[in-house]
């Protein structure tokens, strides 16, 4: 796809891509898994994000003092056992960020349903929007009608 390949030429610093992958054959976790690093094989289906992705992300989250870190969207099938361990961790790790004083926002519906699962309260984040999808449109600059009746538009 042109655009992706426009974003990661231009902003490829900011843009952290998974090292490895928990795959399997199967999203019922019923099935064998394995850690895949690169491509993902065929017939074999990315489920989660690896323990090295877990780490590099959780080293990049714990430098981001006062910073600002926006999460939308889960790591992988985190309702399933087997797939869930990326996502929790990065729930965790947000919260921990929130806590070093960073602004933590966290957006889409599952993503509030897995902090939930990390045992991670919505008082550990510094806001949480249901509406994700409406959050990265209006973070990408189109308008939105709700914010154009307030601003009289």
């Amino acid at each position: 796809m042109p655009w992706v390949e426009k974003a990661l030429s231009a902003y490829g610093d900011k843009i952290m891509l998974p090292l490895d992958h928990i795959i399997s054959s199967s999203p019922r976790g019923d099935t064998p898994v394995s850690i895949v690093k690169g491509n993902i094989p065929d017939k074999m289906t990315g489920f989660d994000i690896g323990n090295e992705t877990v780490q590099e992300y959780t080293n990049e989250l714990a430098g981001t003092r006062s910073g600002t870190v926006f999460w939308n969207g889960t790591m992988g099938l985190f309702e399933i056992g087997p797939f869930s361990n990326g996502t929790v961790s990065i729930a965790k790790i947000i919260a921990l960020a929130f806590w070093g004083g960073s602004k933590t926002l966290v957006g889409g519906g599952n993503t509030i349903s897995a902090l939930k699962k990390a045992e991670v309260s919505e008082n550990e984040v510094t806001h949480v929007s249901t509406g994700g999808g409406a959050t990265l449109r209006y973070l990408a600059g189109d308008e939105m009608p709700g914010i154009e009746v307030l601003q009289g538009k």
